[in-house]
């Protein structure tokens, strides 16, 4: 099997963290959206009916505190968490300086990670390419990750990346 492209790095705490950032807006976001906008719905229906019932304004105003609460959590600390709980685990894995990151492109498949932690995915399985400052995310149908640096090919670029995906896609 011909090797297409290659993307080498050293997976840094800096890019891990743009990286799961930008999946976090794709993937999380809109949820998070959705979620709050029932959320700010029942809450208007409910304080309105507290009103008109003649409730006190002391529960409609609680209740926007655990709303705004909820979206606080769900937005911003829930994702740092989950990025500083990810790092953690490449740490224990591969030490404080990060992680060698190689990714092989051939004909039919990539073949990302680093040694025994390989991870094999055929180009029908990436449903969408990602950009951030310094990377490019490939993400998968399971939705897993595949980070890239933007200049980190060894061997040929994006384009090449971006033909086989645009070829298996058919």
């Amino acid at each position: 099997m011909e090797l297409k492209a290659e993307n080498r790095f050293t997976l840094t705490r800096e890019l891990f963290v743009e990286g799961s950032k930008r999946l976090d807006q794709e993937e999380r976001a809109p949820f998070v959206r959705k979620i709050m906008a029932v959320l700010a719905v029942v809450w208007v229906l409910t304080s309105a009916f507290m009103v008109w019932k003649g409730a006190h304004w002391v529960l409609p105003t609680v209740e926007f505190v655990v709303v705004v609460a909820i979206y606080v959590w769900m937005s911003v600390y829930a994702p740092r968490v989950a990025a500083r709980k990810g790092w953690q685990s490449v740490v224990n894995r591969c030490g404080e300086d990060g992680m060698e990151r190689d990714t092989l492109f051939y004909e039919d498949r990539l073949e990302a990670g680093s040694g025994s932690g390989t991870l094999i995915v055929n180009y029908e399985d990436v449903r969408k390419t990602l950009e951030s400052q310094n990377l490019i995310i490939l993400l998968t149908a399971d939705s897993r990750g595949i980070m890239l640096l933007k200049d980190g090919f060894t061997k040929g670029g994006m384009d090449v990346v971006s033909a086989l995906l645009e070829e298996w896609k058919r």
